[in-house]
């Protein structure tokens, strides 16, 4: 979502050349190239998204909040260990950390995201 919140939040855009069609990119208002819009000027179909990058991942671990809460993780373990055929260790994590892997390959990026939990 980072790259949407770029688009949405710049006001200064630049033209790049994505496969031969000109398109509109978010800039800083000091590049060279640089147009004073807001994303509501340019038509969808002429709109570049900027590159997904490793700040941008980083940003979002940071802001990002749990989907489910404690109580829901609890009734989940709670119908495992009644109706279920695997039982559960339920553990609290103390300390959360992660590790970010990039590898190229074949001129494409990817990322591998692992998260470690210390449990107590």
């Amino acid at each position: 979502m980072q790259p949407v919140r770029k688009v949405l939040s710049a006001t200064h855009f630049k033209q790049v050349d994505e496969d031969g069609k000109m398109k509109w990119t978010p800039c800083s208002p000091g590049d060279i190239e640089a147009e004073e819009k807001t994303w509501t000027d340019i038509d969808s179909d002429e709109l570049l998204e900027p590159p997904l990058k490793i700040a941008d991942f980083l940003k979002s671990l940071d802001s990002v909040r749990p989907t489910v809460s404690a109580d829901d993780i609890k009734r989940h373990d709670q119908w495992t260990l009644e109706s279920g055929k695997t039982k559960l260790s339920v553990y609290k994590c103390t300390d959360l950390s992660y590790r970010l892997a990039l590898h190229r390959q074949r001129g494409r990026m990817t990322c591998k995201l692992t998260v470690f939990c210390n449990a107590e």
